[in-house]
């Protein structure tokens, strides 16, 4: 019997992605001193030059392009679905949705969840045992180069994964993995803060009570959905669902103290190498949103930038690096900000990769007046130049309001698949384009687009290094990839 997900069931299904928690957008300031750097925000847009000549193809339009100054693109990881060799394949069923529909959920690939360490290092959790109790879940190691240094399986507290899940998890320089858990074997769920050694063996466990309406740090009581680490291998613990508490972990025995108490305050919190934190603070009196950091050691609350022009940006902030700038992506729109904005990369929808090429394919949608538009850029591998090639979707393919499409693959002979026009209670239309931007084919249902599809995981899912690189974990028919964005 298929089970649909109603909007409770979205949000709970949603809650279950380590790093999600919600931001609190009616969060106040309540902190006595507070230093505030206020400037008008620079918008900087994306530099991309388009040369003298462009070339029109009947309905596809083509132009060479010179490279974007502002970023570059580059696979670093690449690890096939394979669960001897690689990471296990896994496809789930959930709904996308929370309305109400007959429709049969299609089939896609599990997310994996993504941690970037301060020293530059990749921590991929595969199958987190939220999705599925029949596949074992792995950690993975790889260095900054993007090189699997080493893989070790999680085991539950009590070594049944009924009820069990990982809600976040870092490792330190040693390998030493740190993991915030919750756990109900029973009738009422518990918390579980684990130290294990590289090979995932445990080092000592504390527990206590799962209580979203209660803070008691120290019996380990309370929701807490976030661990952090700097640069010295100092692991902490969030506790802002409640307040803007941070508290440090003792390496040794997992006793907690208290390092940051952010008074009247609740989200996401970030971390730079040197123990500062940083979130998004809301002021009710200007009604904006401000990128905000806290020195423990001065006890100082700073806000960096309230600029107006923020307020969707700091929606889903997902990083900072060492020089104090947070990055935030709006849709799948990336941003830089610090005592200025910058525009690091317009809105895409997509990133798709050809096997044997190594070219990076971007695409984006743009709803017309009539129907759509895809707009694909092709990135070289020496970023020195790229091409654009800008695919019109009938309008009989997209629904009135659902206007929505995306490049999922390519072929070996170089023709687009686009897939456009998916609703709640329909399946969408494969669209093939030549390599010159003419339709050859329309195929409804796409038949088996599951199993070809590239699929860019969500922003809340991306990570940033100190250095402020990017990574996007990034689905693909053959393995997992990520895609590193290296701001010039």
């Amino acid at each position: 019997m298929v089970k649909f997900l109603t909007f409770v069931g979205l949000i709970y299904y949603l809650s279950l992605l380590p790093g999600y928690p919600t931001l609190n957008k009616k969060s106040t300031s309540s902190v006595d001193e507070r230093e505030s750097i206020v400037q008008q925000a620079n918008i900087v847009p994306l530099k991309i030059g388009l040369s003298d000549k462009t070339e029109y193809e009947q309905q596809g339009k083509k132009a060479m392009i010179s490279a974007n100054n502002s970023v570059s693109f580059q696979e670093i990881i690449s690890i096939p679905w394979d669960k001897n060799s690689g990471i296990p394949e896994l496809f789930v069923g959930n709904a996308q949705t929370s309305i109400m529909t007959s429709k049969v959920p299609r089939r896609m690939r599990a997310p994996v969840s993504m941690r970037v360490t301060p020293w530059g290092g990749i921590d991929i959790l595969a199958y987190n045992p939220a999705y599925s109790q029949g596949v074992g879940t792995k950690l993975y190691h790889f260095s900054p180069q993007g090189k699997l240094v080493s893989s070790v399986e999680i085991n539950p507290p009590s070594g049944v994964k009924n009820g069990w899940r990982i809600v976040d998890f870092i490792s330190d320089q040693n390998g030493n993995i740190y993991l915030i858990e919750n756990y109900q074997p029973a009738s009422i769920p518990q918390n579980y803060l684990r130290k294990l050694t590289p090979q995932g063996q445990p080092i000592w466990e504390r527990s206590g009570a799962f209580n979203s309406q209660k803070l008691d740090v120290n019996n380990l009581e309370g929701d807490f959905r976030q661990l952090l680490i700097d640069e010295n291998s100092i692991p902490y613990l969030a506790a802002t669902q409640y307040g803007g508490l941070v508290v440090q972990i003792n390496a040794e025995n997992g006793s907690l103290e208290t390092y940051a108490d952010l008074r009247e305050w609740t989200g996401e919190v970030f971390m730079d190498g040197k123990g500062k934190i940083y979130y998004v603070r809301y002021l009710p009196e200007k009604q904006t949103r401000c990128w905000t950091n806290y020195d423990p050691t001065l006890k100082k609350e700073t806000l960096v930038n309230c600029d107006r022009n923020l307020y969707g940006l700091l929606d889903t902030p997902i990083g900072v690096d060492r020089q104090e700038r947070g990055y935030a992506a709006n849709g799948m729109s990336i941003s830089r900000i610090g005592n200025d904005l910058s525009i690091l990369q317009p809105n895409i929808d997509n990133i798709v990769l050809v096997e044997g090429k190594n070219t990076i394919y971007t695409s984006n949608f743009n709803a017309l007046e009539n129907g759509g538009e895809i707009n694909i850029h092709e990135w070289k591998s020496n970023s020195i130049s790229t091409r654009e090639i800008k695919l019109k979707i009938p309008e009989n393919v997209i629904p009135q309001g659902r206007e929505v499409g995306r490049l999922t693959y390519l072929d070996l002979e170089g023709n687009y698949y686009i897939y456009a026009g998916e609703t709640p209670t329909a399946d969408g239309t494969l669209i093939v384009y030549s390599p010159e931007g003419i339709i050859k084919d329309q195929q409804k249902p796409a038949p088996d687009i599951h199993l070809h599809e590239y699929r860019l995981q969500g922003s809340r899912s991306w990570g940033v290094d100190l250095e402020g690189n990017i990574y996007l974990p990034l689905l693909g028919p053959t393995g997992l990839h990520v895609i590193k964005i290296n701001p010039q």
